[in-house]
């Protein structure tokens, strides 16, 4: 169904654009987001700066590990608690995001993952994963 392409990866535009919480993670700990190729913002102001690396890394992403690439993106910024206290990773600081779409029940939403490791992910079994979150893909101008 999902082939490795391009034009299926690019989650991420050049415009920001509000995604509301998918997951009851996301729904817990960030709340609804502001998400484009260059941040990522959340409720209380804070903000992740992001550099995409590769628009179609090769993988397996998403929360099932099934969908074959994703926008990958090298981040910094320090974020602090948020919803409830939580934080997104720990108090390791966050180095790595990748954007993919998946579909489950006939919804599509989009996944947010994140890792605190210091090489170049390649899926959700790298051993830097510290996040997955996922948001609804009827997005709206923030």
């Amino acid at each position: 169904l999902w082939g490795p392409s391009a034009a299926l990866s690019q989650v991420l535009g050049d415009e920001p654009r509000t995604f509301a919480p998918y997951s009851k993670t996301a729904a817990a700990i960030t709340g609804p987001v502001v998400l484009s190729r260059l941040m990522m913002i959340f409720e209380n102001g804070a903000t992740l700066d992001s550099l995409q690396i590769d628009p179609a890394a090769p993988g397996l992403w998403g929360n099932s590990g099934d969908i074959p690439v994703a926008q990958l993106f090298r981040v910094s910024g320090k974020i602090g608690a948020l919803r409830g206290g939580n934080k997104l990773c720990g108090d390791d600081p966050i180095t790595y995001l990748a954007a993919s779409q998946e579909k489950a029940s006939g919804d599509q939403y989009l996944v947010i993952t994140l890792f605190d490791g210091t090489s170049e992910p390649r899926g959700i079994a790298d051993p830097g994963l510290c996040g997955i979150y996922s948001y609804t893909t009827k997005a709206t101008d923030p």
